[in-house]
């Protein structure tokens, strides 16, 4: 095992204790819009988790998971902020 693996194993560790924090926020959160950020750093945690993925199996096509994992994300959370701005506009 050289440094490399290493340093990816520790990596991952770590990346499963971020999840958990943010599983964590995500089912106490006081308000919508703090759940769904959460939502949001979620995913993106899952897209770098994926990403670590690729590199420990070296393969060059688990990377695009991530990427679409990531274009999801943002489109989610602009289409969410779309929606809190519309709903602003009603009161």
């Amino acid at each position: 095992m050289n440094i490399v693996e290493v340093i990816l194993t520790v990596s991952m560790v770590i990346i499963a204790a971020s999840i958990a924090i943010t599983f964590i926020r995500v089912v106490r959160g006081p308000s919508l819009a703090d759940r769904v950020i959460s939502l949001d750093i979620l995913t993106i945690i899952a897209a770098g988790m994926t990403a670590v993925i690729a590199m420990l199996a070296g393969s060059k096509t688990i990377v695009d998971i991530s990427v679409l994992l990531a274009l999801l994300s943002f489109l989610s959370t602009v289409a969410f902020a779309y929606y809190m701005e519309k709903e602003r506009g009603n009161d």
